[in-house]
């Protein structure tokens, strides 16, 4: 019911409390979520993904991972530099 609010909470408790699975848990549905809002008429929902997705990627954005990176970009992240891209190939 209240999804987009869940989505702005993530990693609010505790950021700086890294877990790989809760990174994993969260940007797989990334991904998913962001093709669907493709074809979303709501535009605040619409925003809170993205503010969750941008809010998210920078707490993880220091690890440099891979899969992370380019879920973010793929998801509609707009603040990849291009070294994000070059961890994804490296």
């Amino acid at each position: 019911m209240q999804y987009d609010q869940n989505l702005l909470n993530n990693k609010i408790e505790s950021p700086e409390d890294n877990n790989y699975s809760d990174d994993e848990l969260t940007f797989l549905p990334f991904l998913t979520f962001a093709y669907g809002l493709a074809h979303s008429p709501n535009p605040k929902l619409q925003a809170t993904f993205a503010a969750s997705l941008e809010r998210t990627w920078q707490f993880v954005r220091p690890l440099r991972s891979a899969p992370w990176n380019a879920i973010y970009v793929a998801a509609g992240g707009l603040s990849a530099a291009q070294a994000d891209i070059d961890d994804v190939a490296w």
